[in-house]
């Protein structure tokens, strides 16, 4: 070959290794490793969180306990490569003929460390077996689950209805038939948008002292909101008092529906709240007591001016959608998997509202072609179909709640997936 060609592709080489590992590689890499990691390790702890959940639906079916894992972390150890390569034809005369060419690559490969921690102790006890905070209704209502759908999962208790207990098996335990009576209503309700959940501003006395509307002059009201407080009535503008506010959840009733003879009546009484609250709605209270006389209250037959409620734990959220886990009929007549009996009954007698009506785990001994979400378990594939809407609604409401509830608990705030640029 030429000896001027050698030493022409000799410094197209080094020039060309010497731009990928200098100045254009280290510009580079960085947004690189972002793009090639950020979305890919986002789908996959997603699918392990959603399996995850399913799979403690699933053992909740058969009466087992539920495990839950934290990816506590992500290290990523990325390597970097770099080719050249020279080409040209040589006639036999010594002479390049079509010239020459440089092609040049960088390449990657990632090895990751991911660190998984079982979750024991009261660090996952607590999360798992304490009442939900009724603020999560707001949250979750936010997010356009609707007040039903929440009532169903989350609500124990409300006003004077007892709701369903849902333990496994012999467990069971039905609760009033107003627990079905006001579920049915509030659907209507929403159906014809006489009813709204959600964070409403709440003004909170700073302060005993009741001011009369005298006293209440504009010097006075700029004075209050410069402290981020203001003056509020809660007795028809007889008196106010200095508060300061946030947002809690609370729920509305269209005003004409509450009217005597419509449904949004039975609703309040079911409710044991004031048909018009001066504050227009309602706001969610967590309740002192199951039955009986509130010590806020003189008598059982007061009416409120807030929602008192016992919700259940995330341990009762999984018990009872294990009910819509379609398992083996050997599993339950050979006693693998709880009967259904008790839950049956208490449907049948108006005394629970059937989950598996609209959520649906199904099963099958391989594994599916158009699951939403599937596990392997007892030697089964479970699965939410993908084209089943309503149990991926739910199944997201759970997902939700799980990141509400449980995994905020979670001290190390992880995953944490770290990516080494130099």
């Amino acid at each position: 070959m030429n000896r001027g060609i050698s030493a022409w592709a000799a410094v197209l080489a080094l020039s060309i290794l010497t731009s990928l590992t200098s100045g254009c590689a280290r510009n580079t890499r960085g947004p690189i490793l972002i793009a090639n990691s950020h979305v890919p390790y986002n789908k996959v702890i997603n699918q392990v969180i959603s399996e995850e959940l399913l799979l403690n639906v699933v053992r909740r079916r058969y009466a087992e306990p539920p495990q839950f894992v934290t990816i506590s972390s992500i290290v990523s150890n990325v390597n970097t490569s770099t080719s050249v390569g020279i080409g040209a034809q040589v006639g036999k005369d010594g002479n390049v003929s079509g010239g020459a060419s440089a092609n040049a690559g960088v390449s990657f490969s990632d090895n990751p460390t991911v660190t998984f921690t079982p979750r024991s102790g009261s660090e996952i006890a607590g999360p798992l077996h304490e009442p939900i905070d009724v603020d999560q209704i707001a949250y979750l209502a936010n997010a356009n689950y609707t007040f039903d759908l929440l009532l169903t999962l989350v609500v124990q208790d409300i006003g004077s209805v007892r709701g369903p207990e849902p333990d496994i098996g012999a467990g069971f335990r039905g609760g009033s038939k107003e627990s079905v009576e006001l579920l049915r209503l509030v659907q209507e309700l929403l159906a014809r948008n006489e009813l709204v959940v959600g964070n409403f501003r709440r003004h909170k006395p700073y302060s005993e002292r009741a001011y009369e509307p005298k006293e209440v002059t504009t010097q006075a009201q700029v004075a209050a909101v410069s402290e981020t407080n203001r003056f509020y009535s809660v007795d028809g503008n007889k008196t106010y008092q200095f508060t300061e506010y946030d947002l809690s959840p609370a729920l509305w009733i269209d005003p004409e529906t509450r009217e005597p003879g419509g449904i949004g009546a039975r609703v309040v009484e079911l409710l044991e709240v004031q048909t018009d609250p001066l504050t227009r709605l309602w706001f969610f209270e967590p309740k002192r007591v199951l039955l009986g006389t509130d010590l806020r209250w003189q008598s059982p037959d007061d009416k409120r001016d807030v929602i008192r409620m016992r919700t259940r734990s995330f341990y009762g959220v999984l018990n009872y959608l294990s009910y819509g886990v379609r398992v083996p009929a050997d599993d339950e007549k050979t006693g693998r998997s709880p009967s259904t009996a008790p839950y049956r009954q208490a449907v049948d007698e108006d005394r629970a509202y059937d989950i598996g009506e609209n959520f649906v785990i199904q099963t099958s001994k391989k594994a599916p072609d158009d699951a939403y979400v599937a596990v392997q378990h007892r030697d089964r594939w479970f699965y939410i179909a993908d084209t089943d809407h309503m149990t991926k609604r739910i199944f997201g409401a759970l997902y939700d709640l799980f990141n509400l509830q449980v995994a905020q608990s979670n001290e190390s705030k992880g995953p944490v997936l770290t990516l080494p640029v130099n």
